[in-house]
């Protein structure tokens, strides 16, 4: 273990502290204490399981999950889950500020440290960057892209499938997992329901959004990986429907932007302010709907819809017969 470790006090005021606070309150405690655990070294790149995190800190599992996927959006650190291994980008550069000489112990030490390393794909980007400063002679890693230092055309082009890997990878650590000495369990990545979310939506609101949207698909991720699933989306556009559907101003942000965005969760709190019954309750005190009146009101919206759609065109078709007629 470690007896002391650097964090410089400007690293707040520069450019990745502020992405950091920006990111959350999950995302400050999850740096800090990557820059100061007990399991680092002086690579900055270490195995570190997340039930590490979540005993080391007092965060949740689902708060550590939370707080290192912000802390990686920010370009703070990457995490290899299969291999649970972190890299934290900065902390390599104190060691670089010494201008390390072949003979300075501290190399030795450096390279003990990564080929005791598990193989992982960050290994081989770490000896490309640092081969020379560290004075590493082998390189080490399993073959192939990482998800650390992409060119920026490799990320634009391979960015959906980057983003669906890096949730499923972070969602693997089971619920219950409190202590650093729980197993990690493995499980198979859960499938997310772009389509059944969006069918949902569209239904309810009249809309036509496509469930392959990039930018819809992304906010949706971002959600499931935060730990929401299929019945938090329906409620949510079920609660805000009947809040701004007959509001000719607010009927507009019924949209995937706004609906599954960063005020999700207050949106999702606020649609389930639950009373001893287990269902729903409005300000004024009365019941909402559960999730199955729920359903059958979509249900019936949808229906009351097609009626309108077909009566209007019986009218349009019956318009036209008139105005051929007197022809």
């Amino acid at each position: 273990m470690r007896e002391y470790a650097k964090v410089a006090p400007t690293f707040w005021t520069g450019k990745t502290g502020r992405q950091i606070k920006e990111a959350g309150p999950e995302a400050v405690v999850v740096a800090f204490y990557l820059m100061t655990s007990p399991h680092a070294n002086m690579l900055g790149l270490y195995y570190c399981p997340i039930a590490y995190i979540a005993n080391d800190t007092g965060l949740s599992v689902q708060g550590a999950l939370k707080g290192l996927q912000r802390a990686s959006e920010a370009h703070f650190c990457a995490y290899d889950a299969p291999c649970e291994v972190v890299w934290v980008y900065e902390m390599a550069g104190y060691q670089i500020e010494h201008q390390l000489k072949p003979g300075d112990k501290r190399v030795y030490g450096i390279r003990k440290e990564y080929e005791k390393l598990p193989k992982c794909q960050f290994l081989g980007d770490f000896f490309d960057k640092y081969k020379t400063a560290f004075h590493l002679e082998k390189r080490r890693g399993i073959e192939g892209p990482s998800e650390a230092h992409r060119s920026q055309e490799q990320e634009q082009e391979q960015e959906q499938e980057q983003e669906q890997e890096k949730r499923n990878i972070l969602c693997r650590v089971p619920a219950g997992t409190t202590t650093a000495c729980d197993p990690v369990q493995k499980k198979k990545p859960e499938q997310i329901p772009y389509a059944e979310i969006i069918s949902h939506l569209n239904s309810l609101c009249g809309c036509q959004y496509k469930d392959t949207s990039q930018a819809t698909r992304r906010l949706i991720q971002a959600r499931w990986a935060e730990g929401f699933r299929v019945d938090d989306f329906k409620a949510v556009v079920v609660h805000k429907h009947e809040e701004w559907a007959q509001d000719a101003k607010m009927c507009a942000f019924l949209r995937p932007e706004t609906l599954f965005g960063t005020k999700f969760e207050g949106y999702l709190q606020k649609a389930k302010n639950l009373n001893g019954s287990g269902r729903a309750t409005n300000p004024d005190g009365s019941t909402a709907p559960s999730m199955t009146e729920q359903a059958e009101i979509v249900r019936r919206i949808k229906a009351a819809r097609e009626e309108r759609e077909r009566k209007a065109a019986m009218v349009k078709a019956g318009g036209e017969t008139d105005a051929a007629a007197a022809k």
